[in-house]
Formats: structure tokens, sequence, C-alpha cells
């Protein structure tokens, strides 16, 4: 958590998470928990930079994580894309 508004319309929202070795990353698990006015938002897409090696991941999505829109899905399963691009 941090002292940002998060998630807003338009924003970029950067985090930090501190964890063991995470190897080469083949998918990421998204969600929020549906709670609160307004809960859903739509994702465009994660990067993941790993701070010592500097390698980047990118997650596209292009979805809404909501119980109301789109697929009406809170929970998403997100692979990376190659470096070329698929």
């Amino acid at each position: 958590d941090n002292t940002s508004n998060n998630f807003e319309k338009g924003s970029t929202d950067s985090f930090v998470l501190v964890s063991d070795e995470i190897g080469e990353l083949k998918k990421i698990r998204i969600r929020h928990d549906d709670k609160g006015f307004g809960a859903d938002w739509f994702l465009e897409s994660v990067s993941i930079k790993h701070s010592k090696s500097g390698k980047i991941w990118q997650f596209p999505c292009n979805k809404w994580l909501s119980s109301s829109k789109g697929d009406k899905q809170i929970v998403r399963e997100l692979v990376p894309v190659k470096d070329n691009g698929e």
C-alpha cells in the first residue's frame, strides 16, 4: 500500500514488492475484491522489472476487472509477451 490514490482513470501506478528470487515469470494472476463504490477498473497492462537484473516482463490485458462490465471477471491470469511482441 502507498499514499497515492491508486487505480484512477488514465493513471499509471507503481508498487515495490520484496520477494525471494522469482526466476523466469510465466504468468501472473491479478484480481480485486469487488468491494466499494466503483470497484471495477480497466487494466491495460502490467510491467514487472527485476531491480537487480533489469529484466522487464510485459503482461498485456486490455480488459475490465469488473463484476458488471465486459466479461464480468474480477480475476485475470496474464502471460508475458515475448521480446518480439508475441
